[in-house]
């Protein structure tokens, strides 16, 4: 699917942005359920 495909690279990105900066500027936004649901940081 487009949508995981887009995770992934994102995901990467973020990767590179932490080992960059040493910190995860979109933490709230990236708490993407194991089940592919999309909550933006909602519980």
């Amino acid at each position: 699917m487009a949508q995981e495909a887009l995770l992934k690279v994102f995901d990467r990105i973020l990767d590179v942005v932490v080992e960059t900066t040493g910190t995860a500027p979109f933490d709230e936004i990236i708490e993407v359920s194991s089940d592919g649901g999309d909550e933006r940081g909602e519980q």
